[in-house]
């Protein structure tokens, strides 16, 4: 497709498209996509997801968590995602204590690989200053 024959609108719809297929929604989901409307003339989908709000902390915890979380975390996180995007049900308080909770045990793995790798780091420096072979 030759982006200079196409419009504004167009390239942002492009840019949008490309952007939602990465988070794994739907444009439509944000407000920004267009349909056929009955007499034909295409309009624009005014009509965001009903708990956008509560995909979007979905899918950046999934960004940020998804390789320190382990199965059950993983699970939990998945079945919230079937009841806020799928179903359109918005989080409730346990859900997000239960997110939170989660959230906290993904942060300390993270940090515990942060404290290894540094210890790695330490003890690679110190025995290379003892010329000590690693």
């Amino acid at each position: 497709m030759n982006v200079d024959l196409l419009t504004n609108q167009q390239v942002l719809s492009i840019y949008t498209n490309d952007w939602c297929k990465k988070l794994g929604i739907k444009s439509s989901d944000l407000g920004c996509g267009y349909k056929m409307g009955q007499n034909g003339k295409i309009i624009q989908n005014i009509t965001p997801h009903p708990a956008i709000d509560d995909v979007m902390i979905l899918v950046k915890m999934r960004d940020e968590f998804w390789t320190y979380w382990n199965a059950s975390e993983r699970a939990t996180w998945a079945a919230y995602w079937n009841t806020v995007y799928h179903h359109g049900h918005p989080l409730k308080k346990k859900a997000l204590s239960k997110l939170e909770t989660i959230s906290n045990s993904g942060i300390y793995r993270q940090e515990q690989k942060t404290l290894k790798a540094q210890y790695i780091k330490q003890l690679r420096e110190s025995k290379q200053k003892n010329g000590e072979r690693i």
